[in-house]
């Protein structure tokens, strides 16, 4: 199940070259979308595609909003990432941080080749902030130091860059994996398909019988999730309410603005300067 039902979202490599071609016409810029999430244990009643399913999904929706100054288009997500800490959960598959900066890098690499003129790299998974942010930085150091004629940017934006705004909105701190923000994601994204009245009365039955404090253990370098509730680290459900729906789409909305804003800044950011840049060559070559 991904959530994903919109069939507008996908193009033929001749539909996006005509997108491409047509918003540069206009003096536009074309984007690359890579989200990036993990498939790992999501505590008891969420699924292992956790991560990604919420990236894919809020790219599209980041998409949608900047779609009036940028053509941008949503690549398919990047699923498999470092989670060692989970590797005790069935379900869960974590790779090397070089396999992931490879991975980046050369997808990254290829697209950059194109017609595209920008790249954004969006985390659904904290663990590979770092590595993302490694690649993108190395990406654009590249291009600098072999003298390119036109430095395409690669920029990092992570979900997790909206939390702040969700707990101030709440009034609530949101847990580090497992969560209620990521319940109400994904209850935005899969409804009442995946959140039928079975689950959502398992999930809190599940919330009543357990405090999510968590345990220390004796032993250092036991992964936190292994100290906490079947994984679960922090409040599973909104101690608000259990309106989820009404809920969901607060934090969707939210979150999406919040995202959006950090997107258009940096583009915009960006090539105001690169036009800056162009108009001082062409002074000077004349």
């Amino acid at each position: 199940m991904t959530g994903i039902v919109d069939m507008n979202q996908y193009l033929s490599f001749r539909e996006i070259d005509h997108h491409i071609s047509k918003c540069h016409t206009k003096g536009s810029k074309s984007i690359a979308i890579i989200p990036i999430g993990c498939t790992e244990q999501h505590g008891p009643f969420l699924p292992i595609e956790t991560d990604t399913i919420i990236a894919q999904n809020i790219s599209f929706a980041l998409s949608k909003k900047i779609n009036q100054n940028y053509w941008s288009y949503v690549f398919p997500a990047i699923s498999y990432t470092p989670t060692k800490s989970n590797l005790h959960y069935l379900g869960t598959v974590s790779v090397d941080e070089e396999l992931l900066r490879n991975l980046v890098k050369q997808s990254c690499q290829c697209i950059l080749n194109s017609k595209f003129d920008a790249i954004v790299l969006l985390s659904g998974h904290a663990p590979a902030d770092p590595s993302i942010r490694e690649v993108s930085f190395n990406l654009v150091h590249n291009q600098y130091y072999s003298k390119k004629e036109v430095i395409k940017p690669v920029f990092v934006i992570s979900l997790f860059e909206s939390r702040h705004i969700i707990e101030k909105t709440f009034q609530q701190k949101s847990g580090k994996h497992a969560d209620w923000t990521e319940l109400l994601y994904l209850f935005h994204i899969l409804g009442s398909k995946y959140f039928n009245d079975d689950k959502i009365n398992e999930i809190i039955k599940f919330k009543k019988q357990n405090t999510f404090e968590v345990r220390e253990s004796l032993v250092f370098g036991v992964p936190v999730e292994q100290r906490s509730v079947q994984g679960v680290i922090g409040e599973p459900t909104p101690a608000s309410a259990e309106n989820w729906k009404v809920l969901g789409e607060i934090v969707w909305e939210k979150t999406v603005s919040h995202l959006a804003s950090l997107f258009e800044q940096n583009l915009n950011d960006y090539y105001k300067k690169d036009v800056l840049n162009a108009i001082k060559r062409s002074e000077a070559e004349n």
